[in-house]
């Protein structure tokens, strides 16, 4: 799992892309998006705030404040909160089959030859 995964899954699930998660655009479905997506770093990836805040452009206490805001979410059963998440986690599931499945592709001939020999 790396950032790219997490963007590439926010992007499918969510429909926001990078651009939009690092303007300041206030927008709820971006605020979410963004909220989410700082979420998946931190949990997923273990990143500091800093270094989330960094790669967003944001200070790190506006990332613990977006960290803590879903986190509430799950916590009270935001429905937003909630519904984003569950995406998230059905998309990344599916981009992990799909790598699983090209490696598999990529590795069977190898593994053909050494059943043949």
């Amino acid at each position: 799992m790396n950032e790219e995964r997490i963007l590439e899954a926010i992007r499918k699930a969510l429909g926001v892309r990078l651009k939009q998660l690092k303007a300041r655009d206030r927008k709820r479905p971006v605020m979410i998006a963004r909220q989410v997506a700082m979420y998946y770093f931190r949990m997923r990836l273990s990143w500091k705030y800093q270094q989330i805040g960094d790669y967003f452009g944001f200070k790190h206490c506006s990332v613990l404040h977006n960290i803590r805001k879903v986190e509430e979410g799950l916590l009270y059963q935001d429905e937003l909160i909630i519904s984003a998440c569950r995406k998230m986690d059905e998309t990344l599931k599916e981009l992990n089959c799909n790598l699983c499945t090209s490696l598999t592709r990529k590795q069977k001939p190898e593994a053909e030859e050494l059943l043949t020999d």
